[in-house]
């Protein structure tokens, strides 16, 4: 999992050194090819974000959505900077939420 916390926090901090635009949905469109790539060797990634949608989901109070957590994140805010904004914040919460660590302290543990 320390290489998706450090992937995040490599995003969070420049993610036009890796994404074309700084947008969740661009996120979004990323993340889902990383995972796509991993998820033989990497199956706690593919895990951790199936549970980072219902963490979304819990959050809004969404008890069932075939809408994906970067649909109801943008649904709810003003614009994409919010948005992607709003992820970090609840990948964040969600971070501490499961390990007791967020998201810099997980992305730094060897």
């Amino acid at each position: 999992m320390n290489d998706v916390y450090k992937l995040l926090e490599q995003i969070q901090e420049r993610p036009l050194s890796i994404l074309l635009e700084k947008s969740l949905q661009f996120l979004f469109q990323y993340l889902r090819g990383y995972l796509r790539g991993v998820y033989k060797y990497n199956p706690e990634a593919v895990e951790f974000f199936n549970e980072f949608q219902k963490y979304v989901q819990n959050h809004y109070r969404v008890t069932y959505s075939p809408a994906s957590w970067d649909f109801m994140i943008s649904e709810r805010s003003k614009d994409q900077d919010e948005a992607f904004k709003t992820f970090f914040k609840l990948i964040n919460d969600y971070i501490v939420e499961t390990t007791g660590k967020n998201l810099e302290e997980n992305a730094n543990l060897e």
